[in-house]
């Protein structure tokens, strides 16, 4: 396919959103053919040039259109933090083909990404540093679905949504929305358990990311134990839904401590288990505080606006994205209305 390649330079964003927001790098008009026809040209546009017919247009034409069907981010990845075959992965092929761990045939993961590949404890304390600092932004957002940090969010997060750079080797977040609580309960809830993110880090912070307890938690530990437990986690959870298929069980909905203890640092140990059990590398609890906690830190304290400079940079960084994308009357896309919404849940 002939590709606008002229667009992919163009890049609105600066510096000045680049530490709050991942600017969309690349256009690509998607099924060109029907996306250049009159039905789409006026829902985008409100008016219909025949000149901009797939056939007529040249590609000069084609590059210039500034309307567009879809909008890619377009990152030089060596991989994604996420390994292809998770932990979770391995246990529901091997549970489908009817393999036990001590079978012969048992399907093992072999972990491949740059995360696991790169041994170097200071390569992974740089790319643990970035990731908790790019986390910190999440948490601003209520970007959930990156990280998994269950002081703050219910879910397994989805590190897909992690990327290592091919050019930089540094981590880049792609996939981030802004995702606003309208509900009053549930807004009050989101902060208060912000709050004690952020208290937790401070604490941390204080300390030098030190705590005998973390030493003490480490020492009770290995990689193997904590494979068990999230083998006979997922293990549990595939049955149930098996069972739940064939109408024999009704599925759990919530996740239950993998330890079944319950500690201060119980979050950092929920994310050492999913890192593990997606990346394949067992990390100390006193190395994931030194390096990610460390980076929620610098990302919180970079985010420690006051008042009206947040306001200031919120609505600049908004009239940018606008000027850049907001290329529709349609009522379908309001993307002014969206962008306040999102100002106003971030202030």
């Amino acid at each position: 396919d002939e590709a606008p390649e002229c667009i992919l330079d163009r890049n609105p964003g600066v510096d000045l959103s680049h530490n709050l927001v991942r600017v969309l790098q690349g256009f690509f008009v998607v099924d060109k053919q029907r996306a250049f026809g009159e039905h789409n040209q006026l829902k985008r546009t409100g008016k219909y040039d025949q000149n901009l017919e797939w056939g007529n247009a040249t590609q000069e034409t084609r590059c210039r259109l500034d309307t567009f069907t879809a909008v890619m981010e377009v990152v030089r990845g060596l991989s994604t933090m996420q390994d292809k075959m998770t932990l979770a992965d391995e246990v529901q092929v091997n549970l489908a083909m009817g393999y036990a761990r001590d079978d012969t045939q048992y399907v093992h993961r072999s972990p491949d990404n740059y995360f696991h590949n790169n041994s170097s404890n200071v390569a992974r304390a740089k790319l643990l540093w970035q990731l908790g600092k790019l986390t910190s932004y999440d948490a601003l957002l209520n970007n959930w679905d990156r990280v998994s940090v269950s002081l703050l969010w219910d879910n397994k997060g989805n590190l897909t949504n992690v990327v290592i750079d091919e050019g930089t080797v540094e981590v880049v977040g792609i996939d981030q929305f802004v995702n606003t609580i309208e509900d009053a309960d549930g807004l009050e809830t989101y902060r208060e358990r912000l709050d004690e993110l952020v208290r937790y880090v401070s604490e941390m912070s204080h300390s030098a990311f030190e705590d005998a307890q973390l030493e003490a938690l480490d020492d009770s530990q290995d990689a193997e134990g904590i494979i068990k437990q999230i083998t006979d986690w997922e293990t549990m959870l595939e049955r149930k839904t098996q069972a739940s298929v064939m109408g024999k069980a009704l599925l759990a909905t919530k996740a239950e401590n993998l330890s079944g203890e319950h500690s201060r640092h119980q979050w950092l140990r929920d994310l050492q288990k999913r890192l593990l059990g997606s990346t394949g590398v067992f990390l100390k609890l006193v190395f994931l505080a030194k390096h990610f906690v460390r980076g929620l830190a610098d990302g919180f304290r970079r985010l420690a606006f006051e008042n009206g400079k947040v306001r200031a940079l919120l609505s600049c960084t908004s009239e940018i994205v606008a000027r850049a994308f907001d290329h529709t009357c349609s009522e379908r896309i309001n993307l002014q209305g969206n962008l306040r919404k999102c100002s106003e849940f971030i202030e």
